[in-house]
């Protein structure tokens, strides 16, 4: 009798939690959509790669016509003007040692 409660508590707990995944899953979803569709953006739009063309090649003829030497220009140019798909891989790498950091705190 009481392993019978004891699953029955066990299926409640269950529908308890997909009820929660069922609701917070699409949220998490659409909290994701919006920053991909930005940087597919980014990435693929003819016009914004254009843009970013124009921008970096603007910020090197700004410091060349300062006098800088082209190797300080190009690592100026990666540090301001980073792959975005770079920058997605950092930014994952991040979260995933943050995660490892709060279970090792645990």
């Amino acid at each position: 009798m009481e392993d019978e409660r004891s699953e029955i508590s066990d299926v409640e707990e269950l529908k308890e939690i997909f009820s929660v995944l069922g609701e917070e899953v699409p949220n998490l979803l659409k909290g994701l959509m919006d920053p991909l569709k930005e940087l597919m953006d980014i990435l693929y739009n003819p016009e914004k790669v254009r843009e970013r063309a124009k921008a970096i090649a603007s910020f090197y003829r700004e410091l060349k016509d300062q006098g800088l030497p082209d190797e300080l220009i190009v690592e100026l140019i990666k540090q301001h003007f980073e792959n975005p798909m770079s920058l997605i891989k950092n930014i994952i790498s991040e979260r995933g040692r943050e995660e490892f950091e709060e279970e090792e705190c645990d």
